[in-house]
């Protein structure tokens, strides 16, 4: 199955696969036999991680998912124009030291251990 644009890639990805816009990349369920093969519209420069990027309404189609159907925002601003009802959690800075203080507290006497391997 051939999806149409758009279809973008992170540049991380592109330069792994060796990859540029107009070239087509094949992906496969984990668990299934289904393929979906998506011809790359534009390289989004991030190196951080190797993604790929649909619009949530070509995702919903492509995958079935249902003309609603989201998974998630990644936001560096407040999100003020979602009810408050939709928004099931926000990771803050302080959300983060807080899960780094419990690591610490809970493996704290461990940490040499993980340091030494």
């Amino acid at each position: 199955m051939t999806i149409p644009p758009p279809f973008s890639i992170s540049s991380a990805y592109a330069s792994k696969f060796v990859l540029s816009a107009g070239d087509s990349i094949t992906l496969k369920e984990k668990y299934e036999d289904k393929t979906y093969t998506f011809t790359v519209t534009q390289i989004y420069p991030y190196e951080a991680s190797l993604v790929v990027f649909l619009s949530r309404d070509h995702l919903n189609d492509v995958f079935d998912l249902g003309k609603d159907m989201y998974g998630g925002y990644f936001s560096s601003s407040e999100i003020t124009d979602i009810d408050d009802k939709y928004i099931g959690s926000v990771i803050d800075l302080d959300a983060l030291t807080k899960t780094t203080r419990q690591m610490k507290i809970s493996m704290g006497g461990m940490m040499w251990l993980v340091s030494f391997l």
